[in-house]
């Protein structure tokens, strides 16, 4: 799969055995087999969990999980996120430079950093692995 985590699924999600637009039928699929009613996701880079809870009790659809990540990414961080312990001026700076290359208009810069800054130039979804203690890995790589 193929996802920029900076734009809304809709507009940039593709899977390579798809070979065609897709539907909303195709997100209607589980997003794991077996399905879970309920799936965690975490990444390296970022430091907020990403929980998904299916609708159905049958299990957790890729439009459901697509729709979770996105409005996660999107949420704009908070002063104790970008200043604590866990943050060095470095990682500022690489986060700083992320938010610059993502705002294409002046209304984007004006709100401020997003949470999908935290990836820095990883910002490409490719995939979820099944990680430890019943949590997924969100892999992604760069443009």
């Amino acid at each position: 799969m193929w996802l920029d985590l900076r734009r809304q699924p809709e507009s940039s999600l593709s899977f390579r055995a798809v070979n065609r637009r897709l539907f909303r039928q195709d997100l209607e699929r589980f997003a794991c087999e077996p399905p879970l009613p309920h799936i965690r996701l975490y990444h390296v880079h970022y430091p907020w969990y990403i929980d998904v809870d299916a609708a159905n009790p049958s299990g957790v659809t890729l439009f459901e999980l697509f729709c979770a990540i996105y409005s996660s990414m999107t949420q704009q961080i908070h002063y104790s996120d970008f200043y604590n312990i866990d943050m060095n001026n470095e990682f500022r700076d690489q986060i700083g430079e992320a938010w610059g290359k993502r705002c294409r208009t002046e209304q984007e810069r004006a709100s401020g950093v997003r949470r999908v800054d935290y990836l820095m130039d990883k910002y490409i979804m490719l995939g979820i692995q099944r990680g430890r203690d019943g949590l997924w890995e969100i892999k992604t790589g760069k443009p």
